[in-house]
């Protein structure tokens, strides 16, 4: 079946429509993963207050048709949910109130202004844990926990604005939505793969490769891998099978005519993070298994979020990685410089760190030039310049680290 990339655009990776009213609330959605596309129709009965037993969800297969033509416009984004919570080293509430300290509903109505093509979330939907300070709590807005409330704040009612404009999303699993927090809301709604009856939560999602055109998309669900370096010889096994699959399957698309390759997963293969003023590597398991896989050679671009910022990184070998984990959530601290001594010692030829503030990136597909086009947005609520770096990734590879791509820092 031949679907025209305009005109069923909504129907073609995952469309959602919002209806709501007093009594009710109700969203219609189709998701394209490896089963083909499905619509989602989720209808929420109770409009104070409802609970799991209230929200009712029919998933029923469309067609298992690939995109035709040419996608020319992406934005991609993560970690957008208001954090509010609570732990034994402390507490983190972020003012789910104030539009400059929360400004996810901003940075969704700058995405549907730009009429993109598709929206891709990195992963991270659901931040509004727990929140147990009586009074804060009422001031920040706080409705915590796991339920479906906070799901409906986190996520579906910012996101208005997209909705609207019927755009299509691809949904990347992140480890707030693992089997330990709010895998609930996320296999109601999201879940691609088959779920057991009676199954309480599936870890890791099949890998899912979804190709539009010249550009193949490939989703792999890293949330349950641990930030620790303790992979264990099981799950070192597993990762090396996982990623030579992949390899297989990239190099196979492009014998058929794929182009350009992303990976998208939640936590960066190749990205950084400060923790208590030093600079590590985000995570060695999944960087080390990746880098050891022939589908290191196969990737040309990687993008991620899980660190609360905006970054780039490039090691001796891999490809270009993208951080967009400032969709919303509290940002991490990165004021401190990144010398290139520092880099070096974590095993990179070249960091830059893009913005301090919230913000995305948005993928343009140059015709004429035959290359994809970066530019990384600041929320226009707490940034003087909306577009902080441009570059371009060629047949050379990423111009990134030059001066001239640099709108400023």
């Amino acid at each position: 079946m031949k679907i025209n990339p305009i005109g069923t655009l909504g129907l073609l990776i995952l469309f959602a429509q919002t209806v709501t009213s007093k009594a009710d609330a109700q969203w219609s959605l189709v998701q394209w993963t490896n089963q083909g596309l499905e619509q989602v129709r989720v209808q929420v009965d109770s409009a104070s207050d409802p609970k799991w037993s209230d929200v009712k969800v029919d998933r029923s297969p469309i067609d298992p048709s690939q995109p035709q033509g040419q996608v020319h416009k992406v934005v991609l984004l993560g970690d957008t949910g208001c954090r509010l919570k609570e732990s034994l080293q402390g507490g983190s509430y972020q003012d789910c109130a104030d539009l400059k300290k929360w400004p996810f509903r901003q940075v969704a109505d700058q995405i549907a202004a730009e009429k993109p093509n598709l929206v891709v979330h990195l992963g991270d939907y659901h931040y509004r844990e727990k929140c147990s300070k009586g009074e804060l709590c009422q001031k920040l807005g706080a409705m915590t926990g796991y339920g479906f409330v906070p799901w409906r704040l986190d996520f579906w009612e910012p996101i208005a604005g997209i909705l609207q404009k019927k755009t299509p999303w691809i949904i990347v699993r992140g480890n707030h939505e693992d089997c330990e927090r709010a895998h609930e809301g996320y296999l109601r709604f999201f879940h691609s793969g088959q779920r057991t009856a009676g199954q309480a939560c599936v870890e890791t999602e099949e890998t899912q490769f979804l190709r539009w055109g010249t550009l193949l998309v490939v989703n792999v669900d890293s949330s349950a891998v641990s930030d620790l370096p303790d992979l264990n010889p099981a799950h070192q096994k597993e990762w090396a099978t996982r990623w030579d699959q992949v390899a297989k399957r990239i190099q196979s698309d492009r014998a058929d005519g794929v182009k350009t390759v992303w990976l998208v997963t939640h936590k960066p293969i190749l990205g950084v993070a400060p923790v208590k003023g030093v600079y590590l590597p985000v995570n060695i398991n999944l960087r080390d298994s990746f880098l050891a896989s022939r589908a290191a050679n196969e990737v040309d671009v990687i993008f991620g979020g899980h660190v609360h910022n905006s970054h780039l990184v490039v090691a001796e070998k891999g490809p270009l990685q993208i951080v967009s984990g400032n969709g919303g959530t509290q940002l991490d601290e990165f004021s401190k410089p990144l010398t290139q001594d520092e880099v070096q010692k974590l095993g990179y030829s070249q960091v830059r760190i893009v913005a301090r503030d919230f913000g995305y990136v948005v993928a343009e597909f140059s015709d004429a030039k035959k290359a994809w086009n970066f530019s990384f947005r600041g929320d226009q609520a707490t940034s003087s310049d909306h577009t902080h770096l441009r570059c371009q990734f060629s047949k050379r590879g990423p111009d990134c680290f030059q001066a001239a791509a640099s709108m400023h820092l």
